[in-house]
């Protein structure tokens, strides 16, 4: 079935799935309206929910482009199963979901506005209609694998455990620092050691209340280490290949510090909305010649530095709009950039933000990692769930650093490096200040996770699993043997269906007993294996 825009969809049957062409006629905007009948319907999630919506929303806006999330809603009940899903096949553009009650004929106005920009014209694009009765994970899981957006190709660095400067320090860092820190996160077990922003100006600083004010006014050169931090970089980074982590470090092309030189030549972005902040403002990524002196510089860094990669934060800046439609430009950007980096760089490490983590970009990026939860061992888990929710199996995917308080429990600190083994683990604390006990206690979750988590991670089939607006827990299942981790030990039962009653390895984030279908009980803050997996 094909339709224009602007013509209502008409819905499949109750229990039944459709596929529908939508033919834009007028060029560069669309529209797509259809409704969704009120019944059985307690939750609804979009891709930027970390966790489901419960109760009536009797309003609900969700933009989307390829730079920040994606378009697909679901409508399901309080037994997680689907009563209607939708999803468009139109990453690649800005596009907007509205979704209001209609009390009067008890439905939800459901629209879709797909636009392309000035001067390009959207093409043809397939919409998902879904009333199975099924769970919403498995709709949104097939509706996902089914879009023809091309994975990449992944080296083995993406799957190597990751140490980033961030957290630990901040911007409080120089050569020796780095060096002795990276020393000791091979020695624990680390593949990875990535700079994160700081290397780049001379200010020593930490992130607080005050500094955050003008954090990044000094940022837009790209090409050079600071010589202050960095004297001589070439003999350092001689010395880090020596230690032998993969060298990654940070960068943000579309910021401008307002302090910096690039700032003064190409001034920012003005349009509405888009005004300075944090010291910071927008290149403007219509202006080709402003955005390939980027790209240059960001190709001299890799290659004149000799870097194993780059991670490319803060792509989700420019903000999807149907009125002021960027999104494929910006597509249009990043895609050249990543091609250009890979010509230099054929087996480098590359890693994106969550917000930008979706089907569209996983041909770009090496890695997605979950966004920012210092201290917070549970969004981080929630949030690798949602990445894997909406980027399927078989794509590296890492969590947040792991960072707690000094004098944060044994348990929590567990409890982290538990739930960041639903990705590939990545830690920010400052090794040399750890306890003797807690370098041990990081050395012996590496090589847990190499000898026995990382194998599921490459190849196996992960499910995500959620009860009354919460994340119940993650299995992820190969052939004889299966990984569990549980966050809410109330819901289980949902998960065991899934995995064998042996070959087990079985995280109780939870605050109470994990009993196991055999009986085995596992305490809280705790693991069980199968001593033969």
């Amino acid at each position: 079935m094909v339709v224009a825009e602007g013509v209502e969809l008409c819905l499949p049957n109750a229990g039944e799935r459709s596929v529908v062409q939508i033919n834009p006629e007028n060029g560069g905007r669309c529209e797509v309206l259809f409704n969704v009948p009120i019944v059985d319907i307690q939750q609804i999630w979009t891709p930027d929910m970390g966790t489901p919506l419960t109760g009536r929303k009797w309003w609900l806006s969700k933009p989307s482009a390829p730079q920040s999330s994606m378009p697909c809603i679901a409508y399901f009940n309080m037994a997680e199963r689907n009563r209607f899903f939708f999803g468009a096949e139109a990453l690649e553009w800005d596009c907007l979901i509205e979704s209001k009650i209609n009390q009067e004929k008890g439905v939800y106005d459901v629209k879709l506005t797909v636009s392309a920009g000035e001067g390009r014209k959207l093409k043809p694009f397939a919409v998902t209609l879904d009333r199975r009765n099924v769970p919403w994970t498995q709709a949104v899981g097939e509706w996902r694998d089914s879009l023809a957006y091309a994975k990449g190709t992944y080296p083995d660095g993406a799957w190597e455990p990751a140490f980033c400067s961030w957290y630990a320090v901040h911007a409080a860092l120089n050569a020796n620092w780095v060096e002795r820190t990276a020393a000791l996160a091979a020695d624990l077990g680390f593949g990875t050691f990535i700079l994160d922003d700081g290397w780049s100006y001379d200010e020593q600083k930490r992130v607080n209340p005050e500094t955050i004010k003008t954090w990044y006014r000094d940022v837009g050169r790209w090409d050079a280490f600071s010589s202050v931090k960095f004297p001589d970089f070439l003999s350092h980074r001689e010395r880090m290949r020596r230690i032998g982590l993969n060298y990654v470090v940070w960068v943000a092309p579309y910021f401008l510090g307002m302090r910096s030189e690039a700032f003064r030549r190409w001034g920012y972005d003005r349009r509405p909305g888009m005004k300075p902040f944090e010291g910071n403002a927008l290149t403007d990524i219509e202006n080709r010649a402003m955005m390939e002196s980027v790209t240059e510089q960001l190709v001299r860094l890799v290659c004149d530095c000799d870097l194993d990669g780059l991670k490319v934060d803060f792509i989700d800046y420019i903000k999807p709009s149907v009125e002021d439609p960027h999104g494929a430009r910006s597509l249009e950007y990043v895609s050249d950039l990543m091609e250009r980096l890979r010509k230099v760089r054929p087996n480098g490490l590359f890693e994106f933000r969550q917000s930008y983590a979706t089907p569209v970009t996983a041909c770009l990026a090496t890695q997605f990692r979950a966004g920012d939860v210092p201290f917070e061992w549970l969004d981080n888990l929630v949030r690798i769930a949602q990445i894997r929710l909406t980027m399927g199996d078989g794509i590296p995917i890492h969590s947040d650093p792991i960072y707690w308080a000094e004098a944060e429990t044994e348990e929590n600190v567990d409890r982290h490096f538990m739930a960041a083994m639903a990705g590939v683990p990545m830690l920010s604390m400052d090794l040399e200040k750890l306890t003797a006990s807690r370098r041990e206690k990081v050395r012996g979750w590496m090589r847990f996770y190499r000898e026995r988590i990382a194998q599921f991670h490459r190849t196996g089939k992960w499910q995500v699993f959620y009860r009354n607006g919460g994340l119940v827990g993650l299995v992820c299942t190969l052939p004889g043997k299966s990984f569990v981790i549980v966050n809410d030990p109330k819901g289980v039962k949902s998960l065991w269906p899934t995995c064998g009653k042996d070959n087990r390895i079985v995280f109780n984030l939870g605050f109470e007993p994990l009993e196991l279908p055999d009986g085995v009980v596992v305490a809280p803050a705790r693991s069980f294996f199968d001593r033969k997996l």
